[in-house]
C-alpha cells in the first residue's frame, strides 16, 4: 500500500517540475502590429507560459495584437459585426503567425499520467 502511495506521490511530482515553467517563454508584443509580419516587432520575456495573437476586425478595418498570456484561449467571436480572432501557443516566438499550435508532448504526458493512475488504483 506505502508503495503504491509513494510510486504516486513520486510521479505527480515529477508532473508537477514536468509543467512548471521556470524559464520565460519569449513572445512578440506589439499593437497594431503589421499583418503577419514580425519586422519591427518587441520580443519579451514573458512570466506566463502562453503567447497571443488577437486579430479584431470591425468595417473591414483590421487590427492585430501580440502579447504574453497567463491562459491559452483559442477560438472565434463574432458579434455585431465585430469579429474577434484568437491564436493561443505556448513556445518561443511562436505568434507571429495566425496558426495554433497544439503542443502534443503535453497531450501525451497527461494521456500516459492518466493511464499510470488508472493502474496504481
Amino acid at each position: 500500500m506505502f508503495k503504491k502511495l509513494n510510486l504516486l506521490l513520486a510521479f505527480l511530482s515529477s508532473l508537477a517540475i514536468l509543467f512548471n515553467n521556470t524559464n520565460a517563454t519569449k513572445c512578440y508584443e506589439c499593437n497594431n502590429c503589421p499583418i503577419d509580419s514580425v519586422k519591427n516587432v518587441a520580443i519579451s520575456d514573458c512570466p506566463s507560459q502562453f503567447c497571443l495573437k488577437v486579430v479584431s476586425s470591425v468595417a473591414g478595418r483590421t487590427s492585430i495584437e501580440k502579447k504574453c498570456s497567463r491562459v491559452c484561449l483559442s477560438g472565434e467571436q463574432n458579434t455585431l459585426g465585430v469579429s474577434i480572432k484568437n491564436y493561443c501557443c505556448g513556445s518561443n516566438l511562436c505568434n507571429s503567425t495566425s496558426k495554433s499550435k497544439f503542443n502534443y508532448f503535453i497531450t501525451l504526458s497527461l494521456f500516459f499520467s492518466f493511464i499510470f493512475c488508472i493502474r496504481i488504483f
